[in-house]
């Protein structure tokens, strides 16, 4: 009983008291600096949003389109009505660094005063504090005394950000009531001092519990190690009475093996247990490192496989290829295993061939995501257009140079020479003296960003007949990819299966060439590969599963009337696809003559159902909202989609702009033989009207911003998740709805300041890059979108495993207590950005 109380009660009582430790002296100080933290940073970004209304201001008098007198006025006049919080009784003052009070919408008494001699009770000259911070700092917080809003009767502490504005010699600031926030906290803390009373409650309950049944579970402990004194004989009996290959050992003592291994191997019972387990096991190349087998391993406690394949090795040397399973039998403090082996048969052997394939793949993918700097490349050899073949033959003396670039006078490139050219004009030229290279002789140079996967451009190089690729490096140098360079990614699977697509000759093959994706796809997240790397891989492969189904299809129909190509839109459009995906598409065709309207329409009617019914077979689901290039409304000619989409942004109904979000990250995708200058001057005139028609109506993004401002992050007032129930799952978060938050506000944005990126991940490096966005901004914004883009395709490979549907939903339970943490702060930053969005495109701040 004695041992009981040590063992049990004792550390029952110090869980409850660090429990209750905890939560006073840890949590709650910790809460209140969380929600501290979070009101210093609203103020702080707050008050920068107000400078900026000064700052453009200020602008205008600079460049002349306004008086200084006039610019203050009207900026004294915005400040006034610019309010806030609940019940829009949050407030902005200006002063400036005399002190004297500019505005300030409450005490409108001290309006145009000299503020110098203005205490709070603490004695605290408030403004001239304000003017000290600011000559010293710029910017700061001050803490102090004021009264509550607009009850002059009510003095409460404050906590403010101030910032001067130096071209006029102000300062703007805006604070929150530090009482509010306390009663807060005293809510909170009286709620865990409820729920800690009952835990010790609960707690005293079932201590009393388990002392009332303590004297039968110290006979049946009694009873229960009886028991193990005789379990060892049980084990060898049973070992010995099995049909299976058995090996056993307890406490490192002697080996046991029942009579079908001493059978199989063909040692006596007495010589089988003077041997040493790695005698009779093979030892793999990961044992012999280790320095001892895995049956001992376990035995001491390490961290050993239940399964693995090896060889049992005969007293005559004869090795039999086995699968082990291995189980750790301990007996009280004695440790044991139990090896159970299993001949290999033809088909288990093909299985296990199958994992060795994949495991070669995880290792392919750190090579397959390489960017075109890490790869082997050669110095390119550029020449004049006026170099003789003499001279260039003699840079094809090396057989790793394949083509040699041909510049112009200006220094810019011509073309590329090839070395079947050169020798086809070579050859013609006969015993004539050298010539020089021929126009005619020229391919164009395939020129790609230092940044590009090498993934990416082997497919540019595949598509382009092999011919060499170059990139310029960081110090200006031009450098060549050839063959050599390839050599080793057309080995590995993605790059087969993207080249079995590519070949695919009927559906039923493109079908089971695209089935492959999840396995692949999964892989590649298991091994933890960058988010951005895995939405590419999926969107390339549905890219190439489309311009294939384009092609099967095109062959089925024939000739197509005019130039036209595919739309690809949403996550597909900005290359941020998931394995929960479904059909977003549409067809853009040239005008047709007058008359041959209805005949160029049913042709690309019918292509739109061929290709998606085929993508529909390959994986690509029917898109819920019928957004396809199978529904007659997205099968049109260029002005008809300009006519679209001038309507929604003229129209401004809020199901038009679901439409125009849907719409505004789309990109063509064309099979190889398209001409360019066909459907680029479609896609080209179509974005230009959409330039257009956005730079004539404003107030769509007006209109735009309230849309996106409709959805908040599900946190609520206290930190605590927002769940919801979707299609049969409970207590869920929609993490794709949270991540469209951050997409349509860089998206946003970028159409507001005309740029012209589809990924959010190169839209917010634009917006950075422009000014728009601050480094800080950028980074928080980037890592919030690769987070939650993580989290969506951890969840969807789990599903994938466990046989079930990908999908968007999670569970905040499933979650680990830091990836909760995590994601409560990105939607608290969401919020916050949601505050800067609401301002800058509405007028208004958002609660």
């Amino acid at each position: 009983m004695k041992n009981f109380i040590f063992r049990s009660i004792l550390p029952t009582f110090l869980t409850i008291l660090l429990f209750v430790w905890a939560i006073f002296f840890f949590t709650l100080p910790a809460l209140e600096k969380s929600v501290l933290d979070q009101k210093r940073e609203m103020i702080r970004e707050l008050t920068n949003s107000a400078w900026n209304i000064l700052a453009n201001f200020e602008h205008d008098e600079r460049t002349g389109v306004m008086t200084r007198e006039q610019a203050q006025k009207l900026a004294i006049e915005s400040v006034r009505n610019l309010h806030y919080g609940q019940g829009m009784k949050d407030y902005f003052w200006i002063n400036d660094m005399q002190p004297r009070m500019i505005i300030h919408p409450y005490r409108t008494d001290l309006n145009g005063k000299d503020l110098s001699a203005i205490e709070d009770s603490s004695g605290n000259r408030i403004f001239v504090k304000f003017v000290d911070l600011v000559k010293r700092s710029s910017a700061g917080y001050v803490e102090y005394l004021w009264q509550w809003k607009d009850d002059a009767t009510r003095i409460s502490p404050k906590l403010s950000y101030v910032k001067g504005f130096e071209p006029w010699g102000w300062i703007i600031g805006t604070g929150v009531y530090l009482n509010d926030v306390r009663q807060e906290i005293a809510s909170i803390r009286n709620y865990l001092l409820v729920i800690s009373t009952l835990i010790l409650v609960l707690a005293s309950a079932l201590l009393a519990f388990l002392v009332a049944g303590s004297y039968q579970n110290e006979r049946q402990r009694e009873r229960a190690e009886a028991s193990l004194r005789a379990s060892e004989e049980k084990y060898r009996l049973l070992v010995e009475s099995a049909g299976e290959y058995m090996i056993m050992s307890l406490g490192a003592q002697k080996l046991f093996a029942n009579c079908s291994m001493l059978g199989l191997l063909g040692y006596s019972a007495e010589e089988f247990a003077r041997l040493d387990i790695s005698q009779v096991v093979e030892m793999s190349a990961a044992e012999i490192e280790k320095g001892r087998s895995f049956p001992v391993a376990m035995m001491s406690g390490e961290l050993s496989p239940i399964q693995y394949e090896s060889y049992l090795v005969g007293k005559n040397g004869v090795r039999h290829h086995v699968m082990i399973s291995l189980s750790s039998i301990p007996q009280g403090d004695m440790p044991g295993f139990l090896m159970i082996a299993s001949e290999l048969t033809s088909q288990q052997e093909r299985v296990i061939r199958q994992d060795r394939l994949l495991e070669e793949l995880q290792q392919s993918l750190l090579y397959f995501h390489q960017r075109v700097t890490d790869m082997d490349t050669l110095p390119a050899v550029i020449c004049p257009e006026t170099v003789s073949l003499e001279e260039i033959g003699r840079h094809f003396e090396n057989d790793a140079v394949t083509a040699v670039l041909i510049g112009n006078d200006a220094g810019s490139v011509k073309g590329v020479l090839m070395l079947s050219a050169f020798l086809r004009q070579l050859f013609a030229a006969g015993a004539a003296a050298p010539t020089t290279v021929l126009a005619g002789q020229l391919e164009p140079a395939i020129i790609v960003d230092e940044d590009c996967l090498l993934f990416d451009v082997f497919l540019q190089y595949e598509k382009n007949g092999y011919r060499p690729v170059f990139f310029r490096n960081a110090a200006g140098e031009l450098r060549m990819m050839n063959y050599r360079s390839f050599i080793s990614l057309q080995r590995y699977s993605p790059t087969v299966a993207l080249r079995q697509i590519q070949a695919a000759p009927d559906n039923d093959n493109l079908a089971r060439s695209a089935g492959i994706l999840p396995e692949l796809a999964r892989i590649l997240i298991n091994n933890k590969t960058a988010v951005s790397q895995v939405n590419r891989l999926i969107t390339d492969f549905a890219d190439m599963t489309m311009v294939r189904a384009i092609e099967l299809a095109v062959g089925k129909l024939g000739r197509p009337p005019v130039e036209f190509c595919f739309l690809v839109l949403g996550s597909q459009g900005r290359r941020e696809q998931t394995l929960c995906t479904d059909q977003d598409n549409a067809i853009l065709y040239a005008d047709p003559e007058p008359g041959q309207e209805e005949r160029v329409a049913g042709y690309f009617r019918v292509l739109g159902e061929e290709v998606c019914n085929l993508l529909n077979r390959c994986g690509y689901a029917y898109c819920e909202g019928k957004i396809m290039a199978m529904n007659p409304v997205w099968c049109q000619p260029l002005k008809k989609w300009q006519e679209l989409f001038s309507g929604w942004i003229t129209a401004l109904e809020a199901e038009d702009l679901l439409q125009t979000k849907i719409f505004f990250d789309f990109r063509p995708v064309v099979t190889p033989s398209a001409r360019s200058d066909g459907y680029a001057a479609l896609i080209d005139q179509l974005q230009r009207h959409l330039e257009a028609e956005l730079a004539a109506n404003p107030r769509f993004f007006f209109l735009l911003a309230r849309n996106i401002l409709q959805y908040e992050p599900p946190i609520g007032v206290f930190g605590n998740f927002i769940v919801e129930n979707k299609r049969h799952k409970t207590d869920v978060l929609d993490i794709k709805s949270v991540m469209n938050l951050v997409v349509d506000f860089a998206r946003i944005y970028a159409l507001k300041h005309g740029l012209k990126e589809r990924n959010t991940h190169e839209r917010l490096k634009a917006l950075r890059e422009a000014g728009i966005f601050s480094d800080q901004s950028y980074y928080e914004l980037k890592i919030a979108l690769s987070y939650l883009m993580r989290i969506r395709l951890d969840k969807q490979a789990v599903s994938i495993d466990q046989g079930l549907s990908p999908d968007n939903f999670v569970s905040p339970d499933l979650l680990t207590s830091i990836d909760q943490k995590i994601l409560k702060e990105i939607f608290v930053q969401i919020k916050n950005f949601q505050v800067r969005l609401s301002y800058d495109f509405t007028g208004m701040m958002s609660n």
